[in-house]
């Protein structure tokens, strides 16, 4: 993470009014180097000739951000000019909205073009290069408090919920690297982006309008969200907030705490019309359900799982020699490791421990023991529980067993929410030298 901003550089676009061109002067007065892209080329150059007279080193280019290859040459440009891209604000953005059985694919094309894919854009050209620089970075995308909640606005929202998703997957992407991710998601701020509709969209065709009556009809509506829009948050304090996000590694950047009950209000509607369908369509496999069993001839055992959990392939590159998953929420490994010089029966948790945290953060063994299996057998038994990628919270329980110069070790995965005793027993049913019939 960057603690520092000093003499490192700052790409932003839409940089030249609202948040970005704050993110400008708040980047710009700890002593970085600033390069701000706008389509507005007016509004550019008075935003260089304020941040010069307060001594910032800045620099501009005009692009629409919906051309990849203007966003292309924003990353060449700033890469000539500077060496180095420290921090990348992909804050582009236009409204834009109307009755859903209205718009165009006009207005669809324009608002994702720029909301979206001028995200998509400044990860593609900038990610690799700042991966080859090893200089501690981080990407900033400007989505909205409309990617998380439903709503009039469709083009809009569409592509703010789109721009969550990908800054979800990116900082996974860049976990454990020299990229940090954040997201920002403000709610009423006090911009222009209202006013930049109508003349950044005059030239478009295939474009939905709004007559001169509903126009009139609509003007109420419009006056009341200028007006709340005036009394939004001054950008310069959210500005803030993305510094301290930067600075401590805070990937959601949620600027109106108020908004967040109407979020979980979302997810809970979600939980209820889930629970209405099962209650027609109930799961066909529940507790209790049979099991598998897979026999390792080499060492002679056996384990059994559900059979919600379907096998799958190990993964490459790993000790795995059998793997099983029920969709990737609910997973379960089973390992042969030759056993090293450091490692012990009583060290395999604390071992399984520290391998977790080269893929996730957060790490806390929650109980470590020793226990009997079923045989006999003196195993070790511990649950651990972690972030995975820095984002998911999973818990994971293990079972080791040494056995001829190996450690086999089972392990299984899932959300907290979704992690039960049948699960559990699966490394708890490891039974040596028992005669099982052949898995079908």
């Amino acid at each position: 993470m960057i603690k520092n901003f000093d003499k490192k550089v700052a790409v932003i676009t839409g940089g030249a009014s609202g948040i970005g061109l704050s993110l400008a002067h708040a980047f710009g007065k700890r002593g970085m180097k600033i390069l701000i892209a706008d389509i507005n080329k007016r509004a550019l150059n008075r935003a260089s000739r304020g941040l010069s007279k307060v001594d910032v080193k800045v620099s501009t280019l005009v692009i629409d951000v919906s051309d990849p290859k203007q966003v292309e040459n924003l990353a060449n440009t700033a890469y000539e000019r500077y060496g180095k891209v420290n921090i990348l604000c992909n804050n582009a953005g236009v409204g834009g909205g109307g009755p859903a059985h209205l718009l165009e694919m006009g207005n669809w094309n324009w608002t994702l073009g720029t909301n979206l894919f001028g995200v998509i854009a400044g990860i593609r050209y900038f990610l690799k290069r700042m991966f080859e620089s090893k200089e501690p970075c981080h990407i900033v995308n400007t989505a909205s408090v409309a990617g998380h909640l439903s709503g009039e606005g469709g083009p809009y929202s569409a592509s703010k919920f789109a721009v969550v998703s990908i800054s979800e997957m990116l900082v996974q992407a860049c976990f454990n690297t020299n990229v940090g991710v954040s997201v920002l998601c403000p709610g009423l701020v006090n911009t222009n982006i209202i006013n930049n509709i109508f003349p950044l969209s005059a030239n478009l065709t295939d474009f939905y309008r709004p007559s001169a009556e509903e126009a009139e009809a609509g003007r109420p509506f419009l006056e009341n969200f200028m007006n709340l829009l005036k009394q939004g948050m001054n950008p310069d304090r959210v500005a803030e907030m993305v510094i301290h996000s930067i600075q401590n590694d805070i990937f959601y950047i949620m600027t109106h705490p108020k908004y967040m009950n109407l979020i979980k209000a979302r997810f809970d509607r979600i939980v209820v019309d889930c629970k209405r369908l099962r209650e027609k369509f109930p799961t066909t496999i529940e507790e209790g359900e049979e099991s598998y069993i897979f026999k390792d001839k080499t060492l002679d055992f056996s384990i059994s799982y559900p059979k919600r959990l379907k096998q799958v392939n190990p993964a490459p590159n790993t000790n795995q020699v059998f793997a099983a998953s029920n969709d990737f929420i609910q997973d379960f490994q089973l390992s042969i490791t030759k056993i090293g010089s450091n490692i012990t029966l009583e060290n395999t948790t604390q071992t399984v421990a520290k391998v977790l945290e080269g893929v996730g953060t957060d790490v806390k063994i929650i109980f470590d023991k020793q226990i009997t299996l079923e045989d006999g057998t003196i195993a070790r038994e511990g649950e651990i529980e972690y972030q995975r990628l820095g984002s998911i919270n999973i818990l994971s329980h293990h079972i080791s067993v040494m056995k001829d110069d190996k450690w086999i070790r089972s392990s299984t995965y899932a959300h907290p929410s979704m992690f039960d005793d049948d699960l559990r027993n699966i490394g708890r049913s490891l039974k040596f030298n028992v005669p099982i019939p052949e898995i079908q």
